[in-house]
């Protein structure tokens, strides 16, 4: 395109206006385009202090500023400009018009679009419009620059089939393809990268364009595969330059062997916010039987714990807990006992003595429970564990605990939160409700719950004042997932330090109307969860709600919901579970996490496993009670042939954080080199001995089954249950 085209229409220049310009200031524009120098000024031009307190230095005897051009525009075709644009800032004195270019003060409104050194615009391969402005003391004037991105990539396709789809997609015949993923109205948080665009299409069609334009970028790419992914340098050209706005997606097709027709599919929309979603996301992965981690700028994920070989013996860890400054991780083993680690590190932690005060008799008389510290293993354990409660506090001078020791017995923890500043850890078991020190292990004497009441998945409010629970009556639950027929309600702390009773917020209406994974917003305004027709636990008819955290109407969140991509409008049926709020808001806009058996575009489809997805929250629309929620993404870093689990978001960290080096670009083992010896992620293949997907254990996850064997006390399907759901 022409520099200064809009869409192929002639530039609208100020011919007239710059010729003037150029007469007026003569020998000055001899040297556009030599970098910024030095400049001797005449004595009368040397600028001096403004004396009220005006922005950049005045210059005596300037009554007024102009900028040439007024406007001006240029293509960027992802390494250079078509024309560089340079602007002359024009001064009016009492002896008539001078070019001051070197000696105003120059800035861009956007400053994302580049730089400005005396007039001369640098392009960072940003899309988008700004304002020019110079400015001398009280004096300023302004100019409008518009760059366009127009980038091509090209990906194994040969020049005379690139050439062959035009640039006309109207005359696009538009019976095919269709696109699968991202799904229309979908709006992505500013720093997502590896996108991966999916598409379907007749066998016969063979070469591939996707269409990404806006008035900001018109980005071609060109590709034999169903798909494009974005890499490191593709990602950087779509986010930067629409922050708050929405591109165009179109797919067009032709098959080489007939390429003079060519086909296009429907339009999609996506929205790029003006939000970035930073840190890290760790996550339970029930295949690979562990908590992993990764973020948004990332295409896969790194092990914190546990290795499943390790000398604990467990066969996976789940069920965690994060505290809000991402500094403490509570997980279950297999055997449903409790470790403690620091964060980000994974360093386990073992309680520390208490001190010999007892804590505050409750009101009942009854004594506090301890909890012993973890007990050392040989060799060193991949977690430690909390031995049996109601053992009395041990005094400041007691040695360790010798390591015959047992550890708690099976059954004894499960779901779990912090509370705000991460001192206590809230855990359900069994239907009851336990609070201990994170630091000592002592159980703390607050909850006190009826008779024939059971809560599970306790979520602590981020002002401490409550903890929001999944309640059932009666008989307790078989697990700290499965739940059946639950309410969501809340156990609010008392005057005198204890839980009061709990008080329902969503009523259930009958056994098999299952409401459960309450979990508050980072404000503490709103409360997530999940509705099913039968139990909690791998359900598909399970969709996610809001309600306000004091109660009220209920919000479906219906787009979230609805199945992802091409069959975005069938009725869903996809397991939207275990929500969970990120950390990052702009007042407007915040994202909602949580996993879905959903199909993801074609890399995914019937698979019906547990999958990572995230979906934009217009906290505006949720104030009314109107759907809040977006078609939602898929989160890049994971392994799609792996079931992955309540995504918890920890603040950004700007630590290194040693890990297996991958090949990505980036110095995963933090020795200052990058992708030194490195390794390429791919499934993990069991019949080897390798660590095919880069995490840094070799297999796992070979070893479960779809579903557990009865009476055999092992957790076979790696789900952190026995013998539930189980076959004879």
């Amino acid at each position: 395109m022409t520099r200064g085209s809009r869409d192929g229409a002639p530039p609208r220049r100020f011919a007239a206006g710059r010729a003037a310009a150029v007469l007026s200031i003569g020998v000055a524009l001899a040297c556009l385009s030599c970098k910024p120098r030095e400049v001797d000024f005449a004595p009368e031009l040397r600028p001096s202090k403004p004396s009220d307190g005006g922005a950049g230095e005045a210059i005596p005897d300037l009554q007024s500023l102009r900028i040439t051009p007024s406007s001006d525009e240029a293509s960027f075709d992802g390494t250079q400009l078509d024309d560089r644009p340079v602007f002359r800032a024009m001064g009016h004195f009492p002896s008539g018009d001078r070019d001051v270019s070197e000696i105003v003060e120059w800035s861009l409104s956007r400053t994302s679009l580049g730089t400005i050194t005396g007039g001369r615009f640098e392009s960072a391969a940003v899309g988008g419009t700004t304002e020019i402005v110079a400015r001398a003391g009280d004096l300023s004037a302004k100019a409008q620059l518009r760059i366009r991105l127009d980038v091509v990539r090209n990906r194994r396709l040969d020049d005379d089939i690139v050439a062959a789809f035009g640039s006309d997609p109207a005359r696009d015949r538009t019976t095919a393809p269709q696109i699968s993923y991202p799904s229309t109205d979908t709006v992505i948080p500013s720093n997502l990268t590896h996108l991966r665009y999916q598409w379907r299409a007749p066998a016969e069609l063979d070469s591939f364009e996707l269409l990404i334009d806006s008035p900001n970028a018109r980005l071609r790419y060109y590709t034999s595969e169903r798909f494009w992914l974005d890499d490191v340098e593709t990602s950087k050209f779509l986010a930067p330059s629409h922050p708050g706005d929405s591109v165009r997606i179109r797919v067009r097709a032709l098959a080489s062997k007939t390429p003079d027709v060519v086909y296009g599919s429907d339009e999609a929309t996506i929205r790029v916010a003006d939000l970035s979603l930073p840190g890290e996301v760790l996550y339970w992965s029930s295949t690979a039987q562990g908590i992993k981690r990764g973020n948004l700028d990332a295409d896969h994920a790194t092990r914190v714990i546990t290795d499943p070989s390790g000398a604990t013996g467990a066969t996976c860890t789940g069920c965690h807990a994060l505290s809000r400054d991402g500094k403490r991780l509570a997980v279950a083993d297999g055997m449903d006992r409790l470790a403690l680690f620091a964060m980000p590190d994974g360093t386990p932690q073992t309680f520390e003595e208490p001190a010999p005060a007892m804590p505050p008799m409750p009101p009942t008389g009854k004594g506090p429970k301890a909890m012993m510290p973890a007990m050392p293993m040989d060799p060193a354990p991949a977690m430690p564990t909390m031995p049996m409660p109601a053992m009395p506090p041990m005094a400041a001078d007691m040695p360790a605990p010798p390591p015959e020791m047992k550890p708690r017995p099976p059954g004894d923890y499960g779901w779990s939160s912090f509370n705000p500043d991460g001192s206590q850890l809230a855990y359900a078991a069994k239907g009851k409700l336990h609070i201990i020190d994170a630091n000592t292990g002592i159980e703390l004497p607050k909850v006190h719950l009826p008779p024939e009441t059971s809560v599970t998945q306790p979520d602590w409010s981020p002002d401490g004042k409550s903890i929001a629970v999944a309640l059932t009556m009666g008989k307790a639950p078989k697990g700290n997932k499965l739940v059946s027929g639950s309410s969501i309600a809340r156990l609010k702390f008392l005057d005198d330090g204890m839980l009061g009773e709990p008080e329902p917020l969503v009523s259930s209406r009958g056994p098999d109307d299952t409401l459960a994974y309450p979990t508050y917003s980072p404000d503490g305004r709103w409360i997530a969860f999940t509705r099913s027709s039968g139990s909690s636990k791998d359900n598909p008819t399970a969709q996610l709600w809001i309600v306000a955290a004091e109660g009220g109407s209920l919000v479906l969140l219906e787009r979230a919901n609805r199945p992802s991509g091409a069959d975005a409008m069938t009725s869903p049926a996809v397991a939207n579970g275990m929500p969970t709020w990120t950390l990052a808001s702009n007042g407007k806009l915040t994202f909602l996490t949580f996993s879905s058996t959903r199909d993801y575009g074609d890399v995914l489809v019937g698979m019906q496993r547990d999958q990572l997805w995230a979906s934009a929250i217009d906290l505006d629309a949720l104030a009314t009670g109107g759907d809040p929620s977006t078609p939602p993404f898929w989160l890049p870093f994971q392994d799609p042939f792996e079931s992955n689990h309540r995504a918890l978001w920890a603040p950004e960290n700007a630590e290194c954080l040693p890990s297996p080096e991958v090949c990505d670009g980036r110095d995963n083992n933090c020795d200052g080199s990058i992708d030194e010896a490195c390794c390429d992620p791919s499934p993990e293949d069991c019949s080897d001995v390798l660590d095919n997907d880069c995490d840094g254990v070799v297999n796992e996850g070979c070893d479960c089954s779809d579903v557990d064997t009865c009476d055999n006390g092992l957790d076979e399907d790696c789900d952190q249950h026995i013998d539930e759901d189980c076959k004879e």
